[in-house]
């Protein structure tokens, strides 16, 4: 027996859905497609492999890599249920242009090349649909190259520089993690640099006491030699041998003096390097102290109702803005900034700004993560409900569908409880005025307000 019901799955899928029950049976025919359980971690196709077959995931996950410089793997996106690869091998007749292994354990339907091409010739709104999920998905690709290119601190200054104004410029607070990996470098340096300090006045002293002694001994035996070769002039050449023992023996000595200079001359220049890189650590310590005052102060301004006010302004600066918190602010930063755009959506007299607000970062080419929009997408429908603007509503919602759709998962339905509440919305609603609106039309607007949390549920 089939472990997954692959029929009721390609009836409810957005691309496969137009068509009949007989290509899906087609479709589903052992010589057409076959279905693959994977292991997690299992490499399913590999980058430069050929292949005439696409993918299609039934359940779990997989991980999209392909080959960087020096033979490194660079992770593009993950794929989840629903969704497919392998198309562009198949579509293009070249080979694998990535790696893909299982994120987890993975029931996949692998469809044979050939047959699949045939129903895209037969069926071009599903040939349409796929295009606009590849669209999609090099969007997502893109987004995530960008945030690669930006890891670097510096890097990420850069980025800003060219979206901030000069108080937003070095808005970062994933810093946080590395000042304190600097700041505990620094005291680690400091305790290094001291203790080493400490040893090498030790060592110095040591060595110059020795230098000094055997400087002293071998004036003495300098000495000694003289008077012995007087004695031995006096007793006779019978004493020559021990005087030249003695003459080998300041040679020596001269060689270890010399030698204890050269290693006092070494710890001297070991502890000026030591001294040297701890001042360069103070510096730079200094400089990211710097660098943290100005992202406080900037957090402060912003989320003290600076954004609220450009909102209100219709400036682009807001859409910035929203952009550098969800991508790189703490997560209070967001739930911050999420509850400024509630609020205004709540309000009769801003609601209109922030909904030019929202629907301009909806369709930016910003680098905004898919959940944010989604959410954004949330305020946006619930914003048209409040205003009582139901056609708008309704050709908007099946965009916010096909989004949905295609990021839907446990993840998202958390992130809207934690920043979109119904409730909010249906409070509202209870308390539009009886005259303007009767019971059943508020009836009607909360079933709205339903439908949006339903749709990203899954429900």
């Amino acid at each position: 027996m089939p472990s997954f019901d692959w029929k009721t799955f390609f009836r409810q899928h957005p691309i496969f859905s137009s068509l009949a029950d007989g290509e899906i049976e087609r479709l589903l025919d052992p010589a057409v497609s076959q279905e693959r359980d994977v292991p997690k971690g299992e490499t399913i196709v590999r980058e430069g492999d050929l292949g005439a077959s696409l993918f299609v995931i039934g359940t779990g996950a997989t991980n999209i890599r392909v080959s960087g410089p020096g033979g490194t793997q660079i992770p593009l996106v993950t794929l989840q249920g629903g969704e497919f690869f392998g198309e562009m091998a198949l579509l293009q007749h070249m080979p694998r242009a990535a790696t893909v292994t299982a994120a987890e354990q993975t029931l996949l339907r692998e469809i044979q090349g050939e047959p699949f091409l045939q129903i895209l010739q037969r069926h071009p709104d599903t040939e349409f649909r796929m295009l606009l999920v590849l669209s999609e998905r090099l969007r997502r690709v893109g987004q995530h190259v960008v945030a690669l290119a930006h890891k670097d601190v510096d890097k990420k200054l850069q980025a800003f520089d060219a979206k901030l104004d000069a108080a937003l410029k070095q808005f970062d607070t994933r810093l946080e993690a590395d000042l304190k990996t600097a700041n505990a470098s620094l005291v680690a340096s400091q305790t290094v640099f001291e203790q080493t300090s400490k040893r090498a006045d030790e060592v110095i002293s040591s060595a110059e006491r020795r230098q000094a002694n055997q400087s002293r001994v071998f004036a003495a035996i300098g000495t000694a030699a003289s008077v012995l070769v007087g004695i031995a002039g006096f007793f006779g050449i019978s004493a020559y041998k021990d005087i030249q023992e003695i003459s080998q023996l300041s040679q020596t000595t001269k060689e270890q003096a010399a030698s204890v200079t050269q290693m006092v001359d070494r710890v001297k220049t070991d502890v000026a390097t030591i001294q040297s890189n701890a001042e360069k650590i103070n510096a730079q310590a200094d400089s990211i102290d710097d660098i943290n005052k100005v992202l406080s102060t900037t957090i402060r301004v912003v989320l003290n109702g600076e954004f609220g006010r450009m909102v209100k302004g219709d400036s682009t600066d807001a859409t910035r803005i929203f952009e550098v918190v969800t991508q790189f602010g703490t997560d209070d930063a967001k739930q911050q900034i999420f509850s400024q755009i509630a609020r205004g959506v709540l309000s009769g007299t801003e609601r209109t700004g922030f909904r030019r607000f929202i629907k301009r970062t909806i369709d930016s080419q910003d680098a905004i993560a898919p959940d944010d929009r989604i959410i954004l997408y949330s305020y946006l429908l619930a914003a048209m409900v409040l205003d009582r603007q139901l056609g708008d509503y309704e050709l908007e919602f099946p965009n916010f569908t096909k989004f949905v759709q295609y990021h839907r998962g446990e993840h998202l339905t958390d992130r809207l409880k934690s920043s979109f509440d119904p409730d909010w919305f249906k409070t509202y609603i209870d308390n539009m005025n009886p005259a303007a609106s009767s019971d059943a039309d508020k009836t009607a607007l909360k079933q709205k307000i339903d439908a949006i949390v339903s749709e990203v549920a899954g429900a």
